[in-house]
């Protein structure tokens, strides 16, 4: 039991890592599709697939018809969770 406590304390911790260098590099708690494909490390081609399939894709925002928004607390626990490395 408390291996499962120190497992999800340190996926937190690494969370909150990449959260703060997400934030430090754009300034922003949100991010567009080209900043996204950036930290996720595929091609906005690829992210787009993503989005109309909606598999395999961090938790986002629709504005409009066409505009995309991730959040970075979003991306990073997307990026913890998928074992991602941070670009």
């Amino acid at each position: 039991m408390k291996s499962k406590q120190f497992s999800s304390q340190t996926i937190d911790q690494e969370v909150t890592l990449i959260f703060n260098q997400l934030f430090q590099k754009y300034q922003s708690q949100y991010i567009d599709k080209k900043q996204c494909c950036r930290e996720l490390g595929c091609s906005l081609s690829n992210l787009n697939k993503r989005l109309h399939s909606g598999i395999n894709i961090p938790k986002y925002h629709k504005i409009g018809n066409s505009k995309v928004l991730f959040s970075i607390l979003e991306v990073a626990k997307y990026i913890c969770s998928h074992n991602c490395e941070v670009y």
